[in-house]
C-alpha cells in the first residue's frame, strides 16, 4: 500500500523527472518480485522479465507470450552465467526451478504462434532489504526502450533514482494507452467485480445516456435510456466470460446500441474486471433493413412493370386497334413514367450494389461519349419538348474513344441529363457540352433551373439527399441519381463536381481519364 501511495504521489510531479529532485524522495521499499512486475508492465508484448534471489533456487518469470522449454534454458543459462560472474554460490543450474506467471512450469506453450527469444539482458540489484537479485529481460523484437534500460542500469547504482524513473515511464506508458481508449469510436467502460467503474471515456458517457462523466470507483447505475448495469450483473451471475446483446435505447428513437461485455483476468487467471464495448449500431441496422426493403421491391415491382412496359407498347404500335392523336400523346406519357419508375428501381439497386462493394465495371474498347451522349439526348427529347425545354450540344468534331463501361457511362449522362430537366423551367436551355485535351475527356450539362444553395453543394452527391425545399416539391425520386452518378465516375477514374448559383442555374462536369491503350 505504501508502493502505491508513493505511485500516487508521482502523478503530481513534472514529467521531466530529474535526478536532483528523485533523491530527495523517500525511499520506496521495492524488492524483487515488484520490480519484476514494475518492469514486466512496461515491456512490450513480447518481452519477459524473469528474477532469481541469491540463495534461492527458483526463477520467477512473468511472460505475455509463449515460452518453449529452449526459452526457459536462455533465460536459465543467462541468469546462471551473471550469478557466476558475482561469485553467488549455485547449485546445480539444472536443478534450478521455474515458476511461470506464479505457476511452476518448464514451458508457457502457445497453440498457434511461436516468437522465440533473440536478445537478453539482465542487472545486478541489491537494495538495502539485503536481499540481492537478478533480473533478467528477455524479447523476441528489438527489446527494452532506452528509458527503461536506463533506468535499470541506474538502479544498479542509485535504487531509489532509478525506481522513481521506472515508476514515471510505467505513467507514460499507461498514460499513451488511456489516451487511446479515450480516442477511441467505441465507448468503453472497464469495471471490477463490484460494478464500480475503474475506466470511462467520453463517448461511453455520451452512449449510455450519462449527464456528467461518474468518478473512477462509483458504481456503474441505469440512466434514462439504458441499463448497462443490468447486463453485466447478468454475465456476472451466469457466471459467463463473454456476453454480447443488442438494445433499444429508451430514447424516442430508433437507437440501437451495440454491447459487448468480456471478463479481463490477468496472467495468474485472476479477475481484473469486466471490459464493456458500446458501439451504435443504428446506421448499419438501418441500412440492413434498407437493403432487404429494396431487395424485396425489386421482385415486386419488376414483373408488374414489365407487364405494363408491353401492354403501352402494343397499344402505340396500334397491334390491339387504331388509336387517335390524344391517345396516342397519353400513351407517351404513361410510357415515360413507367420509364422513371424503372430508373428508379435500378437506382434503388445500384445504390445497394455500390454500398456493398458489389457492382463490377464491364470494361470495352472504343467507348465514344459523343455517341453515348447523342443517344441518351434523343431518348429525352420528348420529354424534354413536352417541357418546353431545348436541348442543345456542343461536341467537337473529333473525339478518342476510351476504355469504359458503355451502360455505365450511360447511365451517368442519363442520371445527370434527368436531373437537369427536372429542375429546369419551361422555356430554358440545357446544354450538354463535351471536351477533350491530353488526359482525358470533360463532360458538362448546364441547366437554367433554380440552382442549388452554397451549404447544400457539398451534400448534393449524398445518398438520399434532396433539394425539395428550394424546389418547391418539384423533386421527384429518392435521391440517388448524383451518387450512383459520382460512383460510377470514381469507378472510371474520374471526378465530378459542380458550379451553380441561385435562380440562374446549374453546370455539373465529370471527366473520365484516357489510358495508353485508348484508341484515337
Amino acid at each position: 500500500m505504501e508502493i502505491i501511495e508513493k505511485l500516487g504521489r508521482i502523478l503530481t510531479m513534472s514529467p521531466l523527472v530529474q535526478e536532483n529532485t528523485i533523491a530527495k524522495q523517500p525511499p520506496i521499499p521495492v524488492d524483487a518480485d515488484t520490480l519484476r512486475l514494475l518492469t514486466f508492465q512496461i515491456a512490450k508484448a513480447e518481452t519477459s522479465v524473469a528474477t532469481l534471489y541469491k540463495n534461492q533456487d527458483c526463477i520467477s518469470i512473468q511472460t505475455r507470450g509463449p515460452l518453449v522449454p529452449g526459452d526457459i534454458h536462455k533465460i536459465r543459462d543467462k541468469i546462471v552465467t551473471h550469478a557466476l560472474k558475482l561469485g553467488w554460490p549455485l547449485i546445480d543450474s539444472a536443478e534450478i526451478k521455474t515458476a511461470i506467471n506464479g505457476k511452476e512450469n518448464e514451458g508457457y506453450m502457445h497453440p498457434h504462434v511461436i516468437h522465440p527469444i533473440k536478445r537478453l539482458q539482465s542487472f545486478h540489484l541489491n537494495f538495502e532489504t539485503g536481499a540481492e537479485f537478478i533480473i533478467c529481460i528477455a524479447f523476441s523484437d528489438s527489446g527494452i526502450d532506452i528509458k527503461t534500460n536506463d533506468a535499470l542500469r541506474l538502479c544498479e547504482k542509485k535504487k531509489d533514482n532509478g525506481i522513481w524513473l521506472l515508476w514515471n515511464r510505467l505513467l507514460e506508458s499507461h498514460g499513451e494507452y488511456e489516451a487511446l481508449f479515450r480516442k477511441l469510436m467505441d465507448g468503453v467502460i472497464l469495471c471490477d467485480d463490484d460494478e464500480h467503474i475503474l475506466f470511462i471515456n467520453q463517448n461511453a458517457q455520451k452512449l449510455t445516456g450519462m449527464h456528467e462523466m461518474p468518478p473512477i470507483g462509483s458504481p456503474l447505475l441505469p440512466t434514462t435510456i439504458c441499463d448497462i448495469s443490468e447486463l453485466l450483473r447478468e454475465a456476472i451471475d451466469n457466471g459467463l466470460h463473454q456476453l454480447n446483446k443488442v438494445i433499444r435505447l429508451n430514447d424516442n428513437r430508433t437507437n440501437l446500441l451495440g454491447v459487448h461485455i468480456a471478463h479481463v483476468p490477468d496472467l495468474e487467471n485472476n479477475s481484473i474486471g469486466w471490459l464493456i464495448m458500446l458501439r451504435d449500431i443504428t446506421a448499419s441496422w438501418q441500412s440492413d433493413q434498407l437493403r432487404s426493403i429494396i431487395s424485396i421491391a425489386s421482385h415486386e415491382l419488376k414483373t408488374p412493370l414489365v407487364s405494363m412496359q408491353s401492354t403501352v407498347d402494343l397499344l402505340t404500335d396500334e397491334e390491339v386497334g387504331p388509336i387517335n392523336k390524344d391517345q396516342r400523346r397519353m400513351l407517351s406519357i404513361l410510357k415515360d413514367d413507367i420509364r422513371h419508375m424503372q430508373r428508379m428501381l435500378h437506382d434503388l439497386l445500384d445504390s445497394t450494389k455500390i454500398n456493398d462493394g458489389k457492382i463490377m465495371l464491364d470494361r470495352r474498347r472504343h467507348v465514344r461519349i459523343d455517341m453515348i451522349a447523342n443517344r441518351v439526348i434523343e431518348s429525352y427529347t420528348i420529354l424534354a419538348k413536352s417541357r418546353e425545354i431545348k436541348l442543345k450540344t456542343i461536341f467537337p468534331q473529333r473525339i478518342s474513344s476510351f476504355i469504359g463501361d458503355r451502360d455505365r457511362v450511360t447511365q451517368i449522362l442519363m442520371n445527370l441529363l434527368d436531373n437537369a430537366i427536372k429542375f429546369s423551367p419551361r422555356n430554358s436551355q440545357i446544354t450538354i457540352g463535351i471536351e477533350e485535351n491530353d488526359t482525358g475527356i470533360q463532360v458538362r450539362i448546364s441547366d437554367e433551373g433554380i440552382g442549388i444553395p452554397a451549404e447544400m453543394q457539398e451534400k448534393i452527391f449524398e445518398r438520399f439527399f434532396q433539394v425539395e425545399s428550394y424546389s418547391k416539391g418539384t423533386a421527384t425520386g429518392f435521391g440517388l441519381g448524383l451518387s450512383i452518378a459520382r460512383d460510377l465516375i470514381k469507378a472510371h477514374g474520374g471526378r465530378i463536381w459542380l458550379e451553380s448559383e441561385l435562380h440562374k442555374g446549374t453546370t455539373f462536369y465529370f471527366t473520365i481519364p484516357k489510358t495508353e491503350n485508348d484508341e484515337e
